[in-house]
């Protein structure tokens, strides 16, 4: 509503008639379904918080906000085999593994909704949902053979004692 600034949420069939000063902008929208394997992040308007929803936490299959709330993004299930771990990092740098080989009954009733290894798949494993704010963190290893290569290479130049030249150059 244009002259109070309030906003009103209307779900399910039926036949809505604005008022001259209502006003849409970006339409009619739909509500999200939520499955085992979906989640969104939604945003509080007032507060700026930001939470997840999934069907964890939410009984109804279709998640529909309310006037303060928006939905930012959909997350997809995230999956750690058994054979797999991974790093979260929070906004606060607190940093939680996630071992496919154990479940993490530490994060269960958090929101995050975890499954352990009975509940993701038979093979064992985890899955769980990304919580706002938190970052995977990524861990690129290396062995460096690029810079042991040339420390090899500048270690078998021969240097001539009579002349201080490298032995290899055909000026020498």
């Amino acid at each position: 509503d244009k002259s109070t600034g309030l906003e009103r949420v209307l779900s399910g069939p039926q036949a809505i008639v604005p008022t001259p000063m209502e006003y849409s902008p970006h339409g009619m929208e739909r509500g999200v379904y939520l499955t085992m394997d979906g989640a969104v992040i939604v945003l509080n308007k007032i507060s700026g918080l930001q939470r997840l929803v999934t069907s964890c936490n939410h009984q109804s299959g279709v998640f529909v906000p309310d006037w303060s709330e928006e939905v930012l993004a959909q997350r997809e299930i995230v999956h750690v085999l058994p054979h797999e771990a991974m790093v979260v990092r929070d906004v606060s740098g607190i940093m939680t593994i996630y071992s496919g080989r154990a479940a993490n009954s530490s994060m269960q009733g958090q929101g995050s909704c975890v499954m352990g290894a009975d509940a993701s798949s038979a093979a064992g494993g985890t899955a769980f949902f990304l919580p706002p704010y938190d970052r995977i963190v990524r861990m690129h290893w290396s062995t460096y053979s690029s810079i042991t290569a040339a420390r090899e290479a500048a270690a078998t130049t021969n240097v001539t004692p009579a002349t201080g030249t490298d032995a290899g150059d055909p000026l020498a």
